[in-house]
């Protein structure tokens, strides 16, 4: 099956025929701001199909020095190779190598969700969105942000919650808390140091509201996740 967490998009296939397991990491971080994860309504859960198998083997195929390099979390939870830069022999390996992964990651997106595109670029939300990514670690009020948008306070939250489908400050929130699942799985910053780097005022608040997101602590999501 294909499986998507919060942050961290982990996708696993399973054969049980073979034992085999695949996996991909997406972490998506658009130069315009937009975040699929926060814009499009992301199913948890879907069956895989025949085609699913294919397009993973074909991935291994067009990238074969891509893969994980031990099959122990151990070894292979161990940063560098997340790093490591992507150097695609042509442009039509390149290509086709995108072409699988949006589509896997389309079978994720609910068919039931109309997405508000046209009122996105409409109302100029793009601008926004990059404004909380780039000042995640500062202090982001909702006049602030309806002031770049040339809109009342009360329009501005109106529009923004009809497009993201939250509020400002819940929006707000919830990227530090996905910046702060990143980090805690991708990097050894002590949780001081991801607290600064998100914005959060004080220990105790980072940790309520991690918990009440995740359903673990900090340190938990860490140790069990990462």
């Amino acid at each position: 099956m294909l499986i998507s967490r919060n942050g961290i998009r982990v996708f696993l296939i399973v054969s049980k025929a073979s034992e085999l397991h695949y996996y991909i990491h997406f972490s998506i971080d658009q130069p315009n701001g937009l975040n699929p994860y926060s814009l499009f309504s992301v199913t948890s859960k879907t069956d895989a199909n025949d085609l699913d198998f294919w397009l993973f083997n074909r991935i291994l195929q067009l990238n074969p020095d891509l893969q994980l390099p031990h099959h122990h979390p151990n070894v292979y939870q161990t940063k560098p190779w997340m790093n490591k830069k992507v150097d695609y022999q042509t442009a039509g390996r390149h290509l086709e190598t995108i072409g699988i992964l949006k589509q896997l990651f389309s079978r994720f997106l609910d068919p039931g969700i109309n997405y508000p595109v046209a009122n996105m670029l409409k109302y100029n939300i793009q601008p926004i969105l990059l404004y909380i990514r780039n000042h995640m670690q500062q202090n982001i009020t909702v006049y602030e942000l309806a002031g770049i948008a040339c809109f009342s306070k009360d329009h501005f939250s109106r529009v923004f919650k009809s497009i993201t489908g939250m509020a400002p400050c819940d929006y707000i929130i919830r990227q530090r808390i996905e910046r702060a699942q990143f980090l805690l799985l991708t990097t050894d910053l002590t949780q001081s140091q991801i607290i600064d780097q998100t914005g959060f005022r004080s220990a105790s608040y980072f940790s309520r509201l991690f918990k009440k997101h995740t359903s673990y602590s900090p340190s938990q999501y860490r140790t069990q996740r990462g």
